[in-house]
């Protein structure tokens, strides 16, 4: 995801956890009862679906790690209050809210090069 040439967004409806919460760290708007959680270290493995990467330059190292050494889920709330998600919407604008984001992202000029130019993709 983090090399396409076009924006993600996610319209997060339920749980997000594990491999889940690492796409949800590229996109953007969740329900108000959606649950995120990086829970790799409850199963005893290491995150490598690139979420501790992008979650560092989401939050900041130090609650990158918290999240990422502890498993702890986080609530739509606070995750909106960290930066995780864009906005929250309540279940029944949810797709409206994710469609008219992309609706006015889409009406933009297109961009001459993709940001993801120097990552590497």
């Amino acid at each position: 995801m983090h090399c396409l040439e076009v924006l993600t967004i996610a319209a997060v409806n339920g749980a997000v956890i594990g491999a889940g919460f690492d796409h949800a760290t590229m996109c953007y708007i969740a329900n108000d009862d959606a649950v995120f959680g990086s829970t790799f270290v409850n199963l005893g493995i290491v995150p490598a679906d690139g979420g501790a990467w992008f979650l560092q330059d989401l939050l900041g190292p130090q609650r990158a790690a918290e999240l990422i050494f502890t498993g702890r889920l986080v609530r739509a709330e606070e995750a909106l209050r960290l930066g995780i998600v864009l906005d929250i919407a309540a279940a029944y604008e949810l797709r409206a809210q994710a469609l008219q984001l992309a609706a006015t992202i889409a009406g933009k000029p297109p961009l001459l090069r993709h940001f993801g130019s120097s990552s590497g993709c």
